[in-house]
């Protein structure tokens, strides 16, 4: 990563860097950062399948952006807590009160 540098004889900069966070540091992006549908998906296909740190790499290679294994380890498993709640919540609604979950929407029908 290239950096362009210039001195600044102003002393304002020296308040200003204590507030935000080094540029250089590698998007690392916690493991609540909300995933939209389609990348959830995808994620957690490939760490089905492979070990975390394969499919870290098929995630930069698609995403095209630096991951990690443990990066991949930890947004699987918030998914997979996510979907574990999800369901024992529809499981209780049904169990208590005879709700049933409802069904993925049907595809909407060809107009042409």
């Amino acid at each position: 990563m290239a950096r362009c540098w210039c001195k600044c004889s102003g002393g304002d900069a020296g308040a200003a860097t204590g507030l935000f966070p080094p540029q250089e540091r590698s998007l690392a992006l916690p493991a609540e950062v909300p995933l939209t549908p389609r990348a959830a998906e995808r994620l957690g296909r490939e760490a089905a399948v492979q070990p975390f740190d394969q499919a870290a790499r098929a995630l930069e290679i698609d995403w095209g952006m630096t991951m990690h294994g443990r990066q991949v380890q930890r947004w699987s498993q918030a998914l997979g807590r996510s979907l574990v709640l999800r369901r024992d919540r529809e499981v209780l609604a049904y169990q208590e009160r005879g709700e049933r979950p409802q069904p993925p929407p049907n595809e909407p029908e060809l107009l042409v």
